[in-house]
């Protein structure tokens, strides 16, 4: 019994091992980091807007419009306050200096020039001759708008007439080039530049699609001013 017993107490003595397993080190898989490439954008090459020059430069002749139509109206002032310091230098001591009752009109800065009390034509056509220089083709045409019938027929009016028929003919507004130019002619036949005004009215006629008619025009021109340039030019059409 005793060998039994003894037999069974080893067996519960002994110490069961029990194998604890390593658990291997938790290791993070590497992950490769690409670095982001930026795509460098091509900026494209600016060209200039067409559309936005065509607008500043009317703007820039609107402008200038204004400009003459403000300098009309400080040399009018002028013009009224030299009128007023002469009249009271004129009366007599013993009367009061008249005094304005109002303020003096002021000439619109908008609108058509013909409603303007113009200051001298002498003026007028030198800033129309400056605005011309300049290209401001629709800004001398502005101004010289009083003179498509040759005003009082002096030298003055007839430079401010041809200038406005060659502003016209620079913005292409063959119909005003061609009553102008007709008026020209038959007004100032004997002006240097009565030729050359036939010669506008030919070629804007066959712009027009009246060639007979231009043709007709310009055999008038040969036989008025054979001599002139606007002849030599005007036989070569006829050819």
């Amino acid at each position: 019994m005793k060998p039994l017993l003894l037999s069974l107490f080893i067996a519960s003595s002994l110490t069961a091992c029990v194998a604890i397993p390593s658990s291997p080190n938790n290791q993070q898989p590497e992950t490769a980091s690409t670095p982001a490439v930026a795509e460098s954008e091509q900026t494209p090459l600016p060209y200039p807007d067409l559309n936005s020059m065509a607008d500043q430069r009317e703007q820039f002749e609107q402008l200038a419009i204004q400009v003459v139509r403000l300098e009309q109206q400080v040399e009018q002032l002028q013009m009224r306050v030299h009128q007023l310091e002469q009249r009271s230098h004129s009366a007599p001591r013993n009367t009061p200096r008249p005094r304005m009752a109002s303020k003096p009109e002021t000439m619109p800065v908008s609108g058509s020039l013909k409603n303007v009390t113009h200051p001298s034509a002498q003026n007028l056509l030198h800033q129309a001759q400056m605005q011309f220089k300049q290209g401001n083709y629709r800004a001398t045409a502005t101004i010289l708008h009083d003179a498509d019938s040759g005003g009082d027929g002096s030298e003055i009016a007839r430079q401010s007439m041809y200038l406005l028929l060659q502003s016209q003919q620079k913005l292409g507004n063959c119909q005003s080039v061609i009553n102008i130019g007709q008026r020209y002619a038959s007004r100032f036949a004997s002006s240097t530049f009565a030729a050359d005004a036939l010669y506008a009215v030919g070629d804007c006629q066959w712009k027009i699609q009246q060639q007979d008619i231009a043709k007709d025009t310009w055999r008038n021109l040969i036989r008025l001013y054979p001599n002139s340039l606007a002849a030599r030019r005007s036989a070569i059409h006829l050819k």
